[in-house]
């Protein structure tokens, strides 16, 4: 009995089948997902983006940032005081959004939030400080 040849085998799968066989006999591990990566690059550019545009009109958002986090053990001890471990948050506050992985409960979207507030009215009034147009 003849074994089927690699073409037709290769044929009956799907593209996506076809692409993890590839790689495996390549040697090429797949654990990031290639949506996932890109994904991870566009949040990436579109932080880099806003922090860059903050900074040049005068927010001080990678000082801020390293402020809070220069304080993160002080935070860790006053949320270990306020915390409720039966509380339990609704899923959209949990989920990735806006660039945090974590969700906007994260402890990076509070460390930035201050600066992020600050720069959301760069977009709609050119000519003035960030000062002028809060």
């Amino acid at each position: 009995m003849r074994a089927p040849d690699a073409g037709t085998v290769a044929n009956k799968r799907t593209s996506k089948e076809n692409v993890v066989v590839l790689a495996k006999e390549a040697g090429i591990k797949l654990e990031v997902k290639p949506w996932d990566f890109l994904s991870n690059i566009a949040k990436d550019a579109a932080r880099g983006w806003f922090v860059k545009r903050a900074e040049e009109r005068g927010i001080q958002w990678s000082q801020s940032v390293a402020g809070f986090g220069a304080r993160q053990g002080e935070l860790d001890g006053l949320f270990q005081q306020i915390t409720d471990p039966n509380l339990r948050y609704p899923e959209y506050y949990t989920l990735p959004f806006h660039g945090y992985d974590q969700g906007n409960l994260s402890w990076l979207a509070a460390h930035e939030l201050e600066a992020a507030t600050q720069s959301m009215c760069l977009g709609y009034y050119d000519g003035l400080s960030w000062q002028e147009a809060q």
